[in-house]
């Protein structure tokens, strides 16, 4: 059964990373927000819907990375072995390679989504 142990393993590591990128995201636009709110009070009623959009996705994917760590490290076992944790280490190591070229873009789209002129 070790090959079902570095299978789960390999998708453990790119929905943990992704699960983790979304939340760290999820919280710098929350970030980027309450800037916009203190640069510009007057447009609080649609900034105040993109903080409850963002602090939405914040929670989901916070949870959702517990709920994986707490479903294959708890539960199932998993990632004690040398193999095991290399398996993740490679599979997270290439979604960063996928997600990390798109935080500038992010970042931009919610700047401009929060300095838009009403």
């Amino acid at each position: 059964m070790p090959s079902v142990g570095l299978t789960a393993c390999l998708l453990w590591g790119a929905a943990a990373t992704y699960c983790f990128f979304e939340a760290w995201m999820a919280f710098v636009e929350l970030i980027a927000c309450a800037i916009g709110i203190i640069r510009n009070g007057r447009k609080f009623h649609r900034l105040l819907g993109i903080v409850y959009q963002r602090f939405s996705r914040l929670l989901l994917f916070s949870l959702g990375l517990i709920l994986l760590f707490a479903v294959f490290w708890v539960k199932m076992g998993l990632g004690r072995t040398p193999s095991e944790t290399l398996a993740f280490l490679i599979t997270a190591s290439l979604m960063m390679l996928i997600v990390v070229p798109t935080v500038k873009s992010r970042i931009d789209k919610i700047w401009m989504d929060i300095t838009e002129k009403e």
